[in-house]
């Protein structure tokens, strides 16, 4: 069985849970190869140390030798945004592939300032180098990750874009 490495991050700072097991507060990065965690599918819980915003929960795949990353910004009401990075192996030793997932969908997506389609998405050989991600979708907060796309994995990125609220403030209330 092999073991995979999980880097998790938030603001506010969170506890974190595995599975319903408390594994640390955020910052956290089980990285060291005594620390890393087994192959699979797992249920990721943040629990935010400021009890007025709602935890987050998302399903994670930890792949062997393989750095999964969990960012989560809580915000109030809808406008918490977030990203999980993870890459599995291809059968393709030279391929190259990037999934882009996001929540809500059909966002414009563009890779490198380059528009190359709407969420969600598979590109296929995608050049092996770092790259700028960015996600956009009319009332949402425009999000942004840096990624590296290595040769012979598929990098899968899901994006939780927020409610921008900047544009809210503007509606007049209905009496």
């Amino acid at each position: 069985i092999g073991k995979g490495a999980l880097q998790v991050t938030s603001n506010p700072q969170s506890k974190v849970y595995l599975n319903g097991k408390y594994i640390g507060q955020t910052p956290l990065c089980k990285c060291d190869s005594q620390d890393m965690i087994g192959n699979g599918e797992y249920t990721i819980r943040l629990v935010p140390n400021d009890s007025k915003f709602v935890e987050f929960q998302a399903k994670i795949t930890i792949t062997k030798s393989v750095l999964t990353v969990v960012n989560r910004k809580f915000a109030e009401g809808g406008s918490s945004e977030g990203s999980i990075i993870s890459l599995s192996p291809l059968q393709d030793k030279k391929a190259t592939q990037l999934l882009v997932l996001s929540l809500p969908d059909k966002a414009e997506v563009l890779l490198d300032d380059v528009v190359v389609g709407m969420t969600p998405i598979l590109l296929k050989n995608t050049t092996v180098s770092d790259h700028k991600l960015r996600l956009k979708k009319s009332g949402y907060g425009e999000k942004t990750v840096n990624i590296r796309t290595p040769e012979g994995y598929k990098l899968t990125a899901i994006i939780y874009l927020g409610v921008d609220t900047k544009g809210l403030k503007d509606v007049p209330t209905v009496p």
